[in-house]
């Protein structure tokens, strides 16, 4: 039987995968995820990385996450990563600390490895279909990509692999 801390590690893993497809459809269908709807993710998490904190994990754990979004923060300041994908990268850094999956801590490093490696794959994919379709060599889309679903699918490889 699960314990209380066993059981509250899981519940930042559980929220961020049931927002993947809330926040894929949103990005696909409207291209924007309006702020309300990361309420839910904020007040189930907030509490329970307090918690978390407070019995488990180290202060210096929770400095690397900050590191990480500040990096991403600047990427966004770049416009490499616009408002609602930041948002979704500096939830998953900040709430996923630790994989009850594997065991594992620090996860903003393997998400951020696994992040750079569907970017470059999505970019892959732009760019043979700007090849293909346009003739020209190009990583410009209408309406720009839906970056969820990379972010998404870093958030998901990082669960399984890391």
């Amino acid at each position: 039987m699960l314990n209380l801390i066993e059981f509250l590690s899981w519940i930042p893993v559980i929220t961020l995968l049931i927002y993947v497809p809330i926040v894929c459809y949103l990005d696909w269908k409207y291209r924007e995820v309006e702020p309300i709807y990361w309420l839910g993710l904020v007040l189930v998490n907030v509490p329970t990385m307090m918690i978390l904190f407070v019995t488990t994990y180290e202060w210096w754990m929770f400095v690397v996450s900050l590191v990480a979004v500040a990096i991403y923060y600047g990427l966004m300041l770049m416009h490499y990563i616009e408002g609602a994908d930041f948002m979704y990268i500096m939830f998953i850094l900040l709430f996923f600390v630790y994989n009850p999956v594997s065991g594992h801590w620090l996860m903003a490093l393997p998400f951020s490895i696994f992040f750079a490696a569907c970017t470059g794959i999505a970019g892959m994919w732009i760019l043979t279909y700007n090849l293909v379709k346009h003739q020209e060599i190009s990583f410009d889309v209408p309406r720009h990509v839906p970056m969820m679903f990379v972010v998404s699918a870093a958030l998901i490889l990082t669960v399984m692999l890391a």
